[in-house]
C-alpha cells in the first residue's frame, strides 16, 4: 500500500477508534462501573494513576519517530538500527529504575493510603502488582509506534490498536456477565496489551529490515537525541502546566463546586483534542521526504489540504457543541452544570486553529526547531497560571477556561510568527484558503441552527440526535457551497453517480 493510501486508511481507522472510545466512555464504562462497584473501580483508577506517575518517557518516543523517519528518507537502515540500539538501552535503564521505585512503593502502600480498609488494601496490592508488572514489561516497547510511523505502516499500527480496544471490551463484557470482578478486568487488559506488543513485533520483523544494533555507542547520535528529547520533555511539562493544573488552581482560588463544573468541560475538550490529533504524525515521513528533495513549498500545499480537511471536521464538531452543547450537558450532567457549556466552548475554540496547522507543527519537528516551540509554551504556560489564579478567584471555572483560551491564542500567534519567519510559510495564503472561506459555513450554521432549533421545544436524547443531524446538514450544505471548489464538486458528484450505478 502506497503512502497516500496508508495515510487515508490510517486516518479512517483512527476516527473509527475514536468513535468507539467515545461510545465506550458514555455507555460501556458506566455499565462496567455498576458491574464491579464504585469501590473496585476507584481502586483500579487509583492503581493506574499512581503507576502512570513514573512512566514518563522523557520525549524518547518522539525521538524515535523523528530520527527514524529522517534515516528512512535517507535510506540509512544502519542509522535506524543504531538509533534503536541506543534507545532500547536507554529504555531498559529507565525501566530498571521504574521497577525499583515501584517495588519500593509496594511495601509502603499501606502507609500511603491509610484510608483504605484492610480488604480494599489487599485487593489494591493485587491490582498494583498486575498493572505495575505489565507497565515494566511494556515500557520499552512504547517506541514501536514511532517505528511504524517512520515506515508509514499507519494502517497496521491503527488496526493493532483498534483490535486491542475491541477485543478488550468484548472479553471484559463476557467476564463481567460471568460474574468476574476488577482483578479479571486488569488481567484482560494486561493480556491484550502483551498480545498486541507481540503482534507489532512480528509485523515489524516481517515487513522491515530492522536489526537492532545493541553494540552502537555513538556519542554524536546520543547528543542529538538528548538535545531533541529535552525540549520535547519541556513541551510536555508546559502542556501539563496549562491543562492538568487547572483543577489545582481552582482548589486554591475557588471552590470544589467550580472544580466539578470544570471537569465535564475538560472531558469534552479531551474528546475534541482526540479528534484533532487523529491524523497527527501520519505526515511526518512525507515532510522529511519533501525537505530531503528540497521541495519545502510542497509542504505548504500539504498544509493547506490538511488544514482545510481539519477545519471542516473540527468546525463541524465546534458548531455542534455551540448549537446543542448546552442541551447535551443538561441531559448528561444536569442543569446545575450549565456553566460547563461555556467552559467547553472556551477550551476548544483555540484548538480549531492550532490543530488545523498540524503540518506546520510537524515541520517544526522535522526541521528540529522544537526549542522555539518549547520557549513559547513555557512562557504561555507560566502566564496561564498567573491569569488563571486571577480570573478563577472571581469567575471560578469560567475564569480558568478563559485564561487557557487567551494564552492558547497567544501561543498560536507566536507559533504563526515561527511558521512565517523561520519556516518561510505563506501564512497569509493559508489563512485565506483555510479560514476566510470557512467564516460563512461556521457563522452561518450557528445563526441558522439557532433560528431553527429555537422552534423545536421537544427535549431528550432522541431529539438531541435529531438536532445534531439538522446542524450537520446545514454545515455540510454551506461548506459544500462556499468552501468546495468547482473541481472538488465535480469529483464529489462523479463519485456519487458511480456509487448509484
Amino acid at each position: 500500500m502506497d503512502s497516500k493510501k496508508q495515510i487515508k486508511n490510517g486516518a479512517v481507522i483512527s476516527y473509527i477508534a475514536i468513535i468507539i472510545n467515545i461510545i465506550a466512555s458514555f455507555l460501556y464504562t458506566p455499565w462496567m462501573v455498576n458491574s464491579i462497584g464504585k469501590s473496585d473501580y476507584g481502586l483500579y483508577t487509583l492503581a493506574v494513576s499512581l503507576i502512570s506517575i513514573f512512566l514518563m518517557d522523557f520525549g524518547i518516543g518522539s525521538v524515535v519517530t523523528r530520527f527514524a523517519s529522517k534515516y528512512r528518507v535517507d535510506n540509512d537502515t544502519q542509522g535506524i538500527n543504531n538509533l534503536l540500539g541506543i534507545v532500547f538501552k536507554l529504555f531498559i535503564i529507565i525501566d530498571i529504575v521504574i521497577f525499583v521505585i515501584l517495588t519500593v512503593t509496594y511495601f509502603y502502600l499501606g502507609d500511603i493510603y491509610v484510608g483504605l480498609e484492610t480488604g480494599e488494601l489487599q485487593e489494591f496490592k493485587i491490582l498494583y502488582i498486575i498493572i505495575a508488572g505489565f507497565s515494566v514489561i511494556s515500557f520499552p516497547f512504547t517506541i514501536l509506534s514511532g517505528i511504524f510511523n517512520a515506515y508509514e505502516y499507519f494502517v497496521q499500527l491503527k488496526l493493532c490498536d483498534l483490535l486491542q480496544k475491541i477485543s478488550t471490551i468484548i472479553l471484559i463484557v463476557f467476564s463481567l456477565l460471568q460474574g468476574y470482578g476488577v482483578i479479571t478486568i486488569v488481567a484482560i487488559n494486561t493480556l491484550t496489551g502483551i498480545v498486541t506488543i507481540a503482534v507489532k513485533l512480528y509485523l515489524l520483523k516481517r515487513n522491515t529490515p530492522i536489526k537492532v544494533n545493541f553494540k552502537c555507542r555513538s556519542k554524536t547520535l546520543l547528543r542529538e537525541m538528548f538535545d531533541f528529547s529535552i525540549w520535547i520533555t519541556i513541551i510536555g511539562i508546559a502542556q501539563r502546566l496549562t491543562y492538568n493544573i487547572a483543577p489545582s488552581i481552582l482548589g486554591i482560588a475557588s471552590t470544589s463546586y467550580e472544580i466539578a463544573i470544570y471537569s465535564p468541560a475538560s472531558a469534552i475538550a479531551g474528546y475534541f483534542y482526540t479528534f484533532a490529533i487523529a491524523i497527527d504524525g501520519l505526515f511526518l515521513p512525507t515532510i522529511f521526504r519533501k525537505i530531503a528533495e528540497k521541495k519545502q513549498q510542497d509542504i505548504l500545499s500539504i498544509m493547506i489540504k490538511v488544514g482545510r480537511f481539519q477545519i471542516s471536521i473540527l468546525g463541524l464538531i465546534f458548531v455542534g457543541l455551540v448549537c446543542v452543547g448546552k442541551e447535551f450537558i443538561t441531559l448528561w450532567m444536569g442543569e446545575e452544570y450549565i456553566k460547563s457549556y461555556y467552559c467547553t466552548v472556551l477550551l476548544i475554540l483555540p484548538a480549531i486553529f492550532e490543530y488545523s496547522q498540524q503540518i506546520a507543527r510537524l515541520t517544526v519537528v522535522a526541521e528540529n526547531k522544537v526549542k522555539l516551540q518549547s520557549i513559547g509554551l513555557i512562557c504561555t504556560s507560566i502566564l496561564n497560571i498567573v491569569i488563571s489564579l486571577l480570573l478563577s478567584f472571581y469567575h471560578g471555572a469560567i475564569g480558568v477556561s478563559l485564561a487557557i483560551c487567551i494564552t492558547a491564542f497567544l501561543n498560536l500567534i507566536y507559533m504563526n510568527f515561527i511558521y512565517y519567519k523561520v519556516l518561510k510559510f505563506d501564512m497569509v495564503k493559508f489563512y485565506k484558503v483555510c479560514y476566510v472561506r470557512m467564516i460563512i459555513p461556521i457563522c452561518g450554521t450557528i445563526a441558522l441552527a439557532f433560528a431553527i432549533l429555537s422552534n423545536i421545544e421537544q427535549q431528550g436524547w432522541l431529539w438531541l440526535v435529531i438536532k445534531g443531524i439538522i446542524v450537520s446538514i446545514i454545515f455540510g450544505t454551506l461548506t459544500f457551497i462556499f468552501n468546495v471548489s468547482k473541481e472538488e464538486r465535480s469529483k464529489i458528484v462523479s463519485i456519487i453517480k458511480k456509487r448509484r450505478m
